[in-house]
């Protein structure tokens, strides 16, 4: 009889923990994750900017860098003159001192001059000019304005638009326009200029500006004005350059010719430039229909500085 009690309690006890159990698992977990609530996550890539090159924490070249050093690839290509308007458009200043000999009357000549490149406008400022003893302020500023248009890598073309300008009582003085055409090969770069001018004193006379010829402060001398700069660069530092300027006085049939071999030292596209060349001065003004013949000598040194 007791033993039919303990198995009765026996199979109840285990009845109750048998419900008991079922109903704790069929209880929801507050800590359980639903299935479906699960959301995948993206895949990700790196990137070559992450796999290559600098660190992804190291700041990259701005746009404006990348223009200043592309634009300073480009203008190492071409040979800045050490007297004409500039080819190439560029931020620069620069100043020039050129001594000569005038052979016709043994009198010396010393001219400085101060030279900016702002880009698309040129300005070039005559500061002083001894003529044997003579001393005299530079009278007239010339501005030039290229217009460039670039056809490829290795051909450039050029409007250049100039006047002058009175230092003492203003006014415009004169006009000349010169179409440009430059070409690059390996090192070597060519660059020439051809159009019409009307001017009182003729650009094409640097060496000697006394040569001008007698005329009233009324008269302006129409010309054909040229010119060539051809540049030759034995390395990154250094080039050789031969500059030539020229005129062709139309009503006197007078022509005025100057040449400019010369070496450039420099730091690149930008930067410091230094510029020294011999001075050839040729002239057919005294006498007239006369070949053209040697009238002055000397030489020229420029400090220039790219700034773009």
């Amino acid at each position: 009889m007791a033993t039919s009690r303990l198995l009765v309690c026996g199979l109840t006890a285990a009845a109750w923990l048998l419900a008991s159990g079922r109903a704790r698992a069929e209880d929801p977990v507050p800590c359980a994750i639903s299935e479906h609530a699960l959301v995948q996550q993206d895949t990700f890539e790196p990137g070559p900017d992450l796999t290559e090159g600098d660190s992804p924490c190291v700041e990259t070249e701005s746009d404006e860098t990348r223009l200043i050093q592309a634009h300073a690839r480009a203008s190492a290509r071409w040979t800045s003159p050490f007297l004409g308007p500039d080819f190439f458009p560029r931020l620069a200043a620069s100043t020039l001192l050129a001594a000569t000999h005038d052979r016709a009357h043994g009198r010396d000549s010393f001219s400085q001059r101060l030279d900016l490149s702002l880009y698309w406008l040129q300005i070039e400022i005559p500061t002083f000019s001894v003529v044997g003893s003579t001393l005299s302020r530079g009278q007239v500023a010339n501005f030039d304005l290229l217009i460039p248009w670039r056809i490829d890598d290795h051909q450039r073309l050029g409007l250049l638009l100039g006047t002058g300008l009175g230092l003492s009582g203003g006014g415009f003085d004169g006009l000349r326009s010169q179409l440009v055409y430059g070409l690059t090969a390996g090192p070597l770069d060519l660059e020439g200029r051809a159009g019409y001018g009307l001017e009182r004193t003729s650009l094409a006379r640097f060496g000697l500006p006394e040569w001008a010829p007698a005329s009233s402060s009324d008269v302006r001398n129409a010309e054909l004005l040229y010119g060539v700069v051809v540049g030759a660069r034995w390395a990154q530092w250094g080039r050789v350059a031969l500059e030539v300027n020229g005129a062709h006085l139309i009503d006197t049939h007078q022509n005025l010719l100057t040449f400019a071999p010369g070496v450039k030292l420099m730091a690149g596209g930008h930067g410091p430039e230094l510029g020294v060349a011999a001075l050839f001065d040729f002239d057919t003004l005294r006498p007239q229909n006369e070949p053209p013949s040697l009238r002055g000598i000397g030489g020229l040194v420029s400090l220039r500085y790219n700034f773009l």
